[in-house]
């Protein structure tokens, strides 16, 4: 009765490569950030904020190109 709805090589394919991807960048490139990038006045803009903010724009990115899919 079940289903076999994981392919295992191909979960595989995209495990190993995205496992260095993130294990290379926690190890090289997010310690090379500055922890203050700027100060604006009484406001510092710090590291956590700038991540947050590239995500946040990848995201908005990812969904425009997913309504303009649609809509063709």
């Amino acid at each position: 009765m079940t289903k076999r709805v994981v392919d295992y090589r191909t979960a595989i394919i995209f495990v190993v490569p995205a496992f260095i991807a993130v294990y290379r960048t926690r190890t090289f490139l997010i310690p090379a950030i500055p922890e203050a990038l700027f100060e604006l006045c009484d406001y510092v803009a710090n590291k956590n904020l700038a991540i947050m903010l590239f995500f946040s724009i990848i995201m908005l990115l990812a969904s425009v190109s997913k309504i303009r899919s649609k809509l063709k």
